[in-house]
This record gives C-alpha cells, structure tokens and sequence, in this order.
C-alpha cells in the first residue's frame, strides 16, 4: 500500500506541494453500521500510509442497508441510479485508488477516461488492471504496474 500512496505523492510533488488521495470502492464501505472487513483492513493501511506521508485522505463510504441479500451500493463521484454521490474525484484530488472488485463496466470506463485525461489512478487488488498495486500471500506486495 505504501508504494501506490508514494506513486501518488510523487506525481502531486510535481504539481505542488499538497497532497490529497481519494479512495474509491466498487461496493459500499458499510451494510447497516457494520464496516465491510476487506474495506476495514485495506483502508486502515491506506490511511496509515498517508498518515506516514502527510497526506489528505478523502474516503468515499458508501452505505447500504443490512439485509438478507447484499446490494452494492457504492460511493461514487458520479451520479448513477445505483450509486451515492460522494465529492470525491479529480476535481480534489492528487490521485484516486480505486478498489475495483465487481466495478461495473461504466464505471470502469470512468476510470480509464480519468487515466487517459492523466489523473493518476492506481487500482488495488486488481492485478489485470493497470497500474495496480497488489497482495501476494506468498511473495508479499506487489510494487505497482503498469507506471
């Protein structure tokens, strides 16, 4: 984690000198009150990480309610009839990581449209998207690729 928040910080020292990462989720951080427990540990270490940094760190958490059945419900910067509208996007920040399980294929193309526009853009846990920063269990972080 520690590598994509550092890809980030590095393209914003380019620009200026503060530095905001935004952190974008395929799903709905919370069901009820109860916090997702992939989303629990992945953000902890996004947020140590930009503590370490000195970095601004916007969270979109999205929440839907608990139920029999899961629905996704994600926060997402742009309004869609399945989402929650979260101000959290290019326009306030230095670069996104995007948590991309079960993104759906408009909003992928949001994200390739951003990386193409050149907002940095780092995936997690996503090894076929790039850049991507990820976790192998038997060699531990994968640096990012794709840069």
């Amino acid at each position: 984690m520690q590598d994509c928040v550092y890809a980030i910080i590095l393209y914003s020292m380019k620009q200026h000198t503060a530095c905001t990462i935004g952190v974008l989720a395929a799903w709905q951080v919370y069901e009820g009150t109860t916090i997702d427990g992939y989303l629990h540990v992945l953000l902890d270490g996004v947020r140590a990480a930009a503590r370490d940094r000195h970095c601004n760190l916007l969270l979109s958490c999205g929440v839907a309610p608990p139920s029999p059945r899961r629905l996704l419900m994600p926060a997402w910067p742009v309004p869609m009839p399945d989402t929650q509208f979260v101000p959290v996007g290019p326009w306030n920040t230095d670069g996104l990581l995007v948590v991309p399980n079960r993104l759906s294929t408009e909003r992928l193309n949001y994200m390739h449209n951003l990386i193409a526009d050149g907002h940095p853009v780092v995936f997690a846990g996503a090894p076929e998207l790039a850049p991507t920063v990820a976790v192998d269990n038997a060699h531990g972080l994968i640096r990012p690729s794709g840069t």
